[in-house]
């Protein structure tokens, strides 16, 4: 009688592929630790708000690559030195050094390394915005300057998932949930 094998052991899986680039559950869980440790107790051991919080995050994820293939076409791109200036900001605005604020992101489940990537996603983000989208956008020109920032911050929401929709539609994206 021949030896039955053990039922192969899978260490991780694709979930998404965009264009060329695969997304793994790996990427995925290592991007949720730190929003999974800001919920509520009750809900960080809820197995349905866990996989609501994930699939969240994969179309955020996919986002994200169509945004940073979008910037690589616009020759848009993001300087060591900006990372360094934005956690330079960020620690004086929470009156901390920059090995403190490392060590809060340490704390959330953030490597230095994590937390450098997060920071340069969030600068591409921006650059994108501000010299892709807002340039389409027609901004009010009548009202108080805090109704004229607030109007044209929705109509950069409406652009930014307009533009989003349309780079889907270019792009090869599947999800393997």
């Amino acid at each position: 009688m021949p030896a039955q094998a053990e039922p192969p052991v899978i260490l991780d899986r694709l979930v998404a592929t965009v264009d060329a680039r695969a997304i793994f559950r790996s990427d995925l869980t290592g991007r949720a630790g730190p929003y999974i440790a800001t919920l509520p107790a009750a809900e960080q051991s809820d197995p349905k708000r866990i996989n609501q919080l994930l699939h969240e995050l994969l179309e955020q994820m996919i986002d994200e690559h169509l945004v940073a293939q979008d910037c690589l076409r616009a020759q848009i791109s993001v300087e060591p030195h900006e990372v360094d200036r934005a956690i330079d900001e960020v620690a004086k605005a929470n009156k901390m050094s920059v090995k403190e604020l490392l060590t809060a992101a340490k704390q959330q489940g953030l490597t230095e390394d994590g937390y450098k990537a997060e920071v340069r996603r969030q600068i591409l983000d921006m650059k994108w915005s501000t010299l892709l989208l807002r340039p389409r956008v027609n901004a009010p020109i009548v009202g108080t300057d805090a109704e004229k920032a607030e109007a044209t911050a929705k109509l950069v929401e409406a652009e930014r998932k307009k533009t989003l929709a349309l780079l889907r539609a270019d792009a090869f994206v599947e999800v393997k949930w």
